[in-house]
Order: structure tokens, then C-alpha cells, then sequence
């Protein structure tokens, strides 16, 4: 939490960490590629997750469906890639998503950020209902409304920059893929403030 009382980054995957059921990639010392399910829950979950490899500029190198029972209060290795299946680079990520959205979609980079191609990224910024007052647009009066964000190519740490101190989000600070939207419910907006002048971006893309 920022002195203005706006959350950060780390907020957010605090946030995203402390759900019951977590899925994460581990690469080995050898390279292979695992997918672990952690369920720190009471129960057991069932899960249809599907895991990609795929390319910055949008080609599939892995794509599986796994369907996965994690028993309550474990974690295990539930799929598994050798290095020359998935051909780790910096033009490539892994990617874990879940149908139901039981859990948090995941990935993992193969490179440090500096050498992944991000700069082409981008985010269009949708500013829809005021979920609290009768105005679908304009001035917002009661200082909450909804927000879509679409990323154009692959967008790290997109995120939508609070106007004044105490603005809080729903979520932010997401990794989107090319064409994939994401909605943010923003509270504590001044009075009178146009969430059409509310401004987003991405890691070293487009703003």
C-alpha cells in the first residue's frame, strides 16, 4: 500500500497467491517444464485446466487439457513437458488456465523481462455502467464504475493508474493475452469525476 492509501503491484499478487487452489510452473534443473495444483482448501477440488506453450507473437507450441482432482491440503506435480517438447526461449511463455476460473490463470516467462519482446503491448480501456448510481457514463456521482480492459498483443502488469488517493480496484496489475478482457470494478472515485478519464497501460507497451 502507497502512502495515498492506492495499493501496488505486490497487493495484487498477494490478493491472486492467497486463493485456496494455486496452479504454478516450476522448471527443473534438467528443463523439464512442470505444472504443480496446490489446494491449501478442506475439500477437494475438481479442475479442467488447460496448459499452453505459446509465443509472444501468438503461435501454440504446447496446448493439453488436463483434468485434475486436488485432494484438500496438497500439492503435486500434475503435468509435465521435457525441454525439447517445448523449446524454452525468450519469444515463448507457459500458460495455465482454468475453465470455471477456479483458479487464477498463471504463467511463466523463460526469460528475465528485459529480453521479452513487450513493447508491442497494449491495453484499450472500456469504461462501462456506474454500478452505483444511474449514470452509464459521464461524471460519476457516486464514486464506483465498471471497467473492461482488452489487451492488443500480450500485456504484462496491466493496470489501470488510480486519479486520486484512496481509489481502490477489484483487480489490477493482470497479465492479459492478446485479445483477452478483463473487468475492474473501481470504488472511491472523487465526486464528479468522469471514469472516461480514467487511464491505463502495460509494461513497456502502448499506452
Amino acid at each position: 500500500m502507497d502512502h495515498d492509501r492506492v495499493a501496488k503491484a505486490g497487493y495484487y499478487f498477494a490478493q491472486r497467491a492467497y486463493r485456496a487452489v494455486l496452479t504454478s510452473f516450476v522448471r527443473t534443473d534438467d528443463g523439464m517444464l512442470e505444472l504443480w495444483v496446490t489446494n491449501s482448501g478442506r475439500v477437494a477440488e475438481s479442475l479442467d485446466l488447460r496448459v499452453e506453450v505459446a509465443t509472444f507473437a501468438g503461435a501454440r507450441i504446447v496446448d493439453e487439457q488436463v483434468a485434475v482432482v486436488a485432494p484438500a491440503a496438497s500439492s503435486r506435480c500434475v503435468w509435465s513437458a521435457a525441454a525439447s517438447d517445448y523449446g524454452p526461449g525468450p519469444d515463448r511463455y507457459a500458460w495455465v488456465s482454468e475453465a470455471s476460473a477456479r483458479t487464477e490463470p498463471n504463467r511463466l516467462f523463460f526469460a528475465p523481462l528485459k529480453d521479452l519482446p513487450l513493447a508491442s503491448g497494449g491495453i484499450e480501456l472500456c469504461v462501462g455502467p456506474n454500478t452505483d448510481g444511474p449514470n452509464a457514463f459521464g461524471p460519476n456521482t457516486a464514486g464506483t464504475a465498471e471497467l473492461t480492459l482488452t489487451s492488443l498483443g500480450y500485456s504484462y502488469l496491466a493496470r489501470v493508474y488510480a486519479p486520486a488517493p484512496g481509489v481502490t480496484f477489484s483487480r489490477n496489475y493482470l497479465d492479459l493475452r492478446d485479445g483477452q478482457e478483463a473487468t475492474i470494478i473501481v470504488r472511491g472515485l472523487p465526486e464528479g469525476f468522469d471514469p472516461a478519464g480514467l487511464r491505463a497501460a502495460a509494461y513497456g507497451g502502448r499506452r
